[in-house]
């Protein structure tokens, strides 16, 4: 996690930071013809990754947690390989992460995520025990599509040896689809339905994710906010075909489950220590209350608790302190 530094008046963090994203983009923009020197000042680094962030908050439920994903043999990883099983299919990736205090940049270095393969899956887990960890799981979550282009061709390899279930829930997190083509996002937005033989599908979404969503499905440029995320949560949960569909704003949280559709407002943190990974957390709570059966009204707050424990201490929350 990095802070741009906008004066500084010594060593160390003896600085005061850009505050918001627009204060960045005018900095940068004063530059045109000319040039800048912005520095960036490294907070802390931290796993990361969505799926080692979901797997996270999952832990603080007292979730039992595999992981496959791109660990290698780097150091940072260590705490997570002591509480988590974990497959590594290749190299990490790294994000350096500009927070704001109205939001975050993620600067990705992500072309070792071309090494999640089916075969690379395969080979890290093997083939028997992959599909017994599969049967055997009350929740298989799929994380970050938009930067894993071998994805769709592994999920349809996977289901060609899974075994049918009411149970099991499938939670997907596609990531900010922004560099992929609409047609692409299309594409893999209606190849969620094929799992539903498998168990039930869980689609989560951010505001941005939603609206993309929301043009590749229809064409239309429609604006998600507080006042409409209960019509955007049914539309996009219709046009999908999932069995949930969950949005989550800074303000609130809404869900759509072909029967109902929940609005939870707050709690909102207004100066939150960390923002990045807070949407992972926010999917683990949610995940959390499925994995109980609680009523979606309950689910969401939950999540929305979970999120803001995060945002609000910097630390990983555990049921027992969002109880407390």
């Amino acid at each position: 996690m990095l802070s741009a530094v906008d004066r500084r008046w010594g060593p160390g963090d003896a600085f005061e930071a850009i505050e918001t994203i627009g204060a960045f983009a005018d900095r940068i923009a004063r530059a045109k013809g000319a040039g800048t020197n912005i520095e960036l000042f490294t907070k802390e680094e931290r796993v990361g990754g969505n799926g080692p962030n979901f797997c996270n908050g999952l832990l603080g439920g007292g979730v039992e947690v595999e992981c496959a994903g791109l660990f290698g043999n780097h150091p940072i990883f260590n705490d997570f390989r002591a509480r988590v099983k974990t497959y590594s299919v290749g190299e990490p990736g790294l994000t350096e992460a500009l927070e704001f205090r109205d939001g975050k940049i993620m600067l990705g270095y992500t072309t070792q995520l071309d090494a999640i393969t089916y075969e690379n899956l395969v080979a890290a887990v093997g083939e028997q025990q992959l599909f017994e960890s599969l049967d055997q799981a009350d929740l298989v979550g799929f994380m970050n599509w938009t930067m894993s282009f071998h994805l769709p061709d592994l999920l349809k390899r996977l289901q060609k040896g899974l075994k049918p279930s009411s149970q099991r829930l499938f939670f997907f997190d596609i990531c900010d689809p922004a560099k992929r083509t609409v047609d692409e996002l299309r594409d893999f937005l209606h190849s969620l339905k094929t799992f539903r033989p498998f168990g039930r599908v869980v689609l989560s979404l951010n505001r941005s994710e939603s609206e993309q969503a929301r043009f590749a499905l229809s064409k239309e440029s429609v604006a998600c906010s507080a006042e409409n995320i209960l019509d955007y949560a049914k539309t996009l949960g219709s046009l999908l075909d999932v069995d949930l569909m969950i949005l989550h704003l800074t303000d609130g949280a809404a869900g759509y489950d072909r029967n109902q559709a929940v609005y939870v407002e707050g709690p909102i943190c207004k100066i939150p220590k960390i923002t990045t990974g807070g949407g992972d957390i926010f999917n683990a709570g949610c995940a959390l209350g499925l994995l109980q059966n609680l009523p979606l009204n309950d689910t969401l707050t939950l999540a929305r608790n979970y999120a803001n424990f995060f945002v609000s201490t910097a630390e990983l929350p555990t049921l027992e302190k969002i109880l407390l």
